[in-house]
């Protein structure tokens, strides 16, 4: 089971983490949330008028206190040398705001987006704040993506699915076997 997980790691960046990397990704955290913040705040109407999902989670991600203890838990983790743990809550966390914010951001500029293609559709709807975009890209790690390293992430992605599937398959042979006709 440790070649999964050594798979998932390096699947999603996280065997690369160490405690600079970790630091410097909350900052940018901190720089994307103080961001969407404003214009969540700057566009409060339509925020209110949002999908109910869209407007909870925005409103519980948005809050300062949210915001507070998840620098509190980052830094804690990386202070007791857990940087992949780290770096996993920040990934988790800013993918469910940046997704949400992509929703906000599409009903204020009245924009149907495309989930499959959400990152190209936030490029364009973060044209007057082109810097944010770049912030956000950094923050999800999607800096060095093209199409020969994002066809090798594919590619490993559905081996290690097949190996899980399998190993499942054989486990549950193993535990409860089928009896024989």
């Amino acid at each position: 089971m440790h070649d999964i997980f050594d798979e998932f790691l390096e699947t999603a960046g996280l065997n690369k983490s160490s405690s600079a990397e970790a630091e410097r990704k909350l900052k940018l955290f901190k720089k994307v949330w103080d961001e969407i913040s404003i214009a969540a705040k700057q566009n409060s109407l339509e925020l209110e008028k949002s999908h109910f999902k869209v407007k909870t989670k925005m409103k519980y991600y948005l809050n300062p206190a949210f915001l507070q203890g998840l620098i509190l838990r980052t830094r804690f983790l990386i202070e007791n040398a857990k940087t992949i743990e780290a770096a996993h809550y920040l990934n988790n966390v800013s993918l469910d705001i940046i997704e949400n914010y992509a929703w906000l951001k599409s009903s204020i500029n009245n924009v149907k987006i495309d989930h499959t293609t959400l990152i190209r559709c936030l490029k364009n709807l973060e044209e007057k704040n082109p810097q944010n975009y770049e912030d956000i890209i950094q923050l999800l790690n999607l800096h060095d993506i093209n199409k020969k390293n994002a066809a090798r992430t594919i590619k490993k992605t559905r081996k290690t699915i097949l190996n899980v599937r399998r190993k499942r398959k054989n486990l549950i042979q193993s535990n409860y076997p089928f009896p024989k006709k």
